[in-house]
């Protein structure tokens, strides 16, 4: 026997649409740029070394840090934390690829390539993400706290 399933009584909830917040401009590249630079003026004050995390590290916080950073801040609020994980899944996608990368490149070898770069990158990224953060909270005005 067939039966007719009236699914008129489910409820369902309404699509809810994600806020947006406003990123303000400079409080944003300020943080951006001098996030990174006071991570590794303490780290170079440890080791003059260290500056080699910035010169290396830079390009790939430029290309991969900072959009997704924008992209998160236009539709959350933003908390240092937050942050902070999305730095470290992001560098956790990277070291993938670069897993990948390695083991095509040098066989082997490639394991170990990309778990020293896991391992700079994650404490690099939670540094970094974790100063700009509280540069961009410190500088931000209550305007951009709050969903528009």
């Amino acid at each position: 026997m067939t039966e007719i399933i009236d699914n008129s009584d489910v409820i369902q909830a309404p699509p809810q649409d994600t806020p947006t917040y406003h990123v303000e401009f400079w409080p944003f590249v300020v943080a951006v740029f001098c996030g990174p630079l006071l991570s590794g003026l303490i780290a170079w004050v440890i080791s003059p070394w260290m500056i080699l995390l910035l010169i290396y590290g830079g390009p790939i916080y430029l290309v991969i840090g900072v959009p997704t950073a924008l992209q998160h801040l236009r539709t959350n609020v933003g908390r240092t934390q937050d942050l902070i994980i999305l730095a470290l899944g992001a560098v956790l996608w990277l070291s993938v690829g670069v897993l990948f990368l390695g083991l095509v490149l040098s066989g082997m070898n490639g394991i170990l390539i990309a778990a020293i770069f896991a391992a700079v990158a994650a404490i690099c990224a939670t540094l970094w993400a974790g100063t700009a953060s509280l540069i961009y909270n410190w500088l931000r005005s209550d305007r951009s706290r709050h969903p528009a």
